[in-house]
């Protein structure tokens, strides 16, 4: 039989007789190509019927992603020879954030290249547990939501008696992260007069005693110096005796 480079014949026997046919089954690795057929025939003259090489060296299936799926049309092919490029659709919960899909492409080393994650997720920040981004002694408006989008920002507010620290609102980047750390509440509850949060101060230290204000101006009647705030800067005060 004819000498092929990744198939061998099922017959080693050195002579047929005309109307012989011999099958070769692919080897050292190598897949059988699809539509390609496998058998020669002994012809009068001695001679054998033409066969093309019916075994090729192939990758794998592709690389299943958790981000994109095989395209269907490359879910239906079974060789993948060398060069063959395979094409992947982002799956339901993500969106391509590129004009191209992801692909990849049958390596010399019959593995296949990397792709690149275009697919990104819609549920980047939060998808599970949204109460996972509360802060201590406060909230944020976003508690009514399964899962934060790209873009979508919550906003943070404190307890009565304690004051905010840091930005008060923070936006879902595409990386999946907030953009910046989760602000904090600070302060201690139960400092202000009743029915008043003195413009948000209540709670500023510990030892931050609240004034009364005077017709001569603010009265400290513990605190031998008002508390450093740029709310009071500017402002007289008395201290009493």
């Amino acid at each position: 039989p004819p000498a092929m480079t990744h198939s061998s014949p099922s017959s080693s026997a050195s002579s047929f007789p005309v109307g012989s046919r011999v099958t070769f089954s692919c080897s050292g690795g190598a897949r059988r190509i699809p539509g390609m057929p496998d058998t020669v025939e002994c012809l009068p003259g001695d001679i054998w019927s033409r066969l093309a090489e019916p075994c090729g060296r192939s990758c794998a299936a592709p690389t299943r992603l958790r981000f994109a799926a095989l395209s269907k049309e490359d879910e239906r092919r079974n060789f993948f020879p060398v060069g063959t490029n395979v094409s992947y659709v982002c799956r339901p919960g993500y969106e391509n954030s590129s004009e191209i899909s992801p692909s990849s492409t049958c390596l010399e080393n019959l593995t296949w290249s990397q792709p690149a994650e275009l697919c990104r997720s819609e549920y980047s920040c939060c998808p599970t547990a949204p109460k996972a981004a509360l802060v201590t002694n406060g909230n944020h408006n976003g508690q009514d939501k399964a899962f934060f989008t790209a873009g979508m920002s919550v906003r943070y507010s404190c307890d009565p008696g304690y004051y905010l620290v840091g930005n008060a609102a923070v936006t879902c980047r595409a990386s999946g992260n907030w953009s910046q750390p989760r602000p904090r509440c600070e302060g201690e509850p139960g400092l202000c007069p009743s029915g008043s949060d003195w413009g948000g101060l209540c709670g500023h230290r510990a030892d931050f005693v609240v004034p009364t204000l005077t017709a001569g101006g603010f009265v400290f009647p513990l605190a031998p110096t008002p508390p450093a705030h740029p709310d009071f800067q500017g402002l007289s005060a008395s201290i009493q005796s």
